[in-house]
Formats: C-alpha cells, sequence, structure tokens
C-alpha cells in the first residue's frame, strides 16, 4: 500500500479514510495481519497492525527495506465510442 507515510517511525498510523476501508472491509485484515506500507518515494516496510478502527489503522514496523524499482511500466489507455 502506497501511503506517503514516514516509513522511518518504529510505529505508523494510518488515517486517510479510503487507505482504512481498503485495509479493513476490502482486505478484511485486523490486529495480528501484516502489511507493506510504502513511502512513495524510496522505501517501504513491513508492519504489524496492532490497532484498527473506523479512524485509525495502527502498526508497529517489523522490516524496513528500500523500495525497488518496478519491473514493467504499464500504460492503459481508455477509448469512448460516441454515436
Amino acid at each position: 500500500i502506497q501511503t506517503g507515510i514516514d516509513t522511518t517511525n518504529k510505529e505508523i498510523a494510518i488515517t486517510e479514510g479510503e487507505l482504512i476501508h481498503q485495509i479493513r472491509s476490502v482486505l478484511r485484515l485486523s490486529v495480528g495481519n501484516h502489511i507493506i506500507v510504502a513511502d512513495g518515494i524510496e522505501s517501504e516496510a513491513e508492519i504489524e497492525i496492532i490497532q484498527e478502527s473506523k479512524t485509525e489503522v495502527r502498526g508497529v514496523v517489523i522490516a524496513r527495506r528500500a523500495q525497488e524499482a518496478p519491473l514493467h511500466s504499464f500504460h492503459i489507455y481508455v477509448s469512448t465510442r460516441s454515436e
């Protein structure tokens, strides 16, 4: 999950509503599950969820690593046809 959150902290709090919805409702993750969050620039962190609510998901950092460059890049184009 790309968050823009500072991954250098020992504990990370996710407060962005769409991300919380994705973690709790779409992925159905809860306390004890692990996720990888990226700062969107250069690093990512594996966190263990220690607390979750409708307004916040909080986790403790288990491991950190440099964010790898993607192996492939994709360009998606959508064409609409009007009649």
